[in-house]
């Protein structure tokens, strides 16, 4: 298992995206299995559902 920890979401993904992490993932995918995520904070989390990315249904 690998973590990175990052400033906020957005650094995150921008490095997530990288032509750097790209070329890497290549090397990785090839020897490993597995799956990445960016999984943000408490107070990231809280901003990404305020900000209507995820639709909310009442039930």
């Amino acid at each position: 298992m690998v973590i990175y920890k990052f400033k906020n979401f957005a650094a995150a993904s921008q490095w997530f995206y990288s032509e750097e992490h790209q070329e890497v993932s290549i090397f990785r995918n090839a020897v490993t299995e597995g799956w990445a995520t960016i999984v943000p904070g408490i107070s990231e989390t809280d901003d990404l559902i305020q900000s209507g990315y995820f639709e909310c249904k009442d039930t």
